[in-house]
């Protein structure tokens, strides 16, 4: 019973670790691209900027980057912040 409990007790850490890397991940590519978004407000988006983790366009390439876009991925972040890891 022991043996038993202790593996469980290793695969929650295991995926536990898991979890906390790919929430650093999700964080990390949402910084990246809330300062990309920064750096192109009222400009025209050089390519498509998106969220790497979901794949998911905020601006396609050539459209103006607006506020608003910011706003979006705030939202998705806030949202589904381990929407990557599903």
């Amino acid at each position: 019973m022991g043996e038993i409990e202790g593996r469980a007790k290793q695969q929650l850490a295991e995926l536990d670790a898991r979890k906390e890397s790919e929430l650093n991940r999700v964080t990390e590519a949402g910084k990246y691209l809330d300062e990309m978004l920064s750096s192109f407000i009222d400009q025209a988006a050089p390519e498509d900027l998106a969220f790497e983790p979901t794949g998911t366009v905020l601006v396609k390439a050539d459209a103006m980057v607006r506020f608003d876009h910011q706003t979006e991925l705030r939202r998705l972040l806030e949202e589904e912040p381990l929407a990557a890891i599903r």
